[in-house]
């Protein structure tokens, strides 16, 4: 028997292999979990979650300020819980386009990844 949490499983773990996917592609992305959900890290911040909040799956991400409103008003995209400088958005796991979230993924990546120092050489 198919129970909607058998469903909703399913769904996580197809959304999680292409999650995999996408973050494989960048360098030095580690999975390492957050608070028990698969999350994918650059250095030690995660950048991409897969999480659940009130019963609700969706993907945590880190946005530009400035495109922060116009994802909003797409009703898949709803304020990150406990993100206090409003810096990150969820979205739902329903009709995911692919290529604009590998795009968001990596604009993710990209405002959390670490600054390598740079080494100074002295004359």
């Amino acid at each position: 028997m198919v129970t909607a949490k058998s469903k909703t499983s399913a769904a996580r773990e197809r959304v999680l292999a292409r999650l995999r996917k996408i973050c494989a592609a960048l360098p030095d992305v580690v999975e390492k979990p957050s608070f028990g959900n698969p999350a994918f890290r650059a250095g030690t911040r995660p950048f991409v979650v897969l999480d659940r909040y009130k019963r609700t799956d969706c993907i945590f991400i880190y946005v530009d300020p400035g495109r922060r409103e116009e994802l909003l008003a797409n009703d898949a995209f709803f304020k990150a819980p406990y993100d206090p400088r409003e810096k990150a958005l969820c979205r739902t796991l329903e009709k995911i386009d692919w290529r604009e979230m590998q795009a968001l993924i990596g604009e993710s990546y990209r405002l959390v990844r670490p600054v390598k120092k740079r080494l100074r050489t002295m004359s």
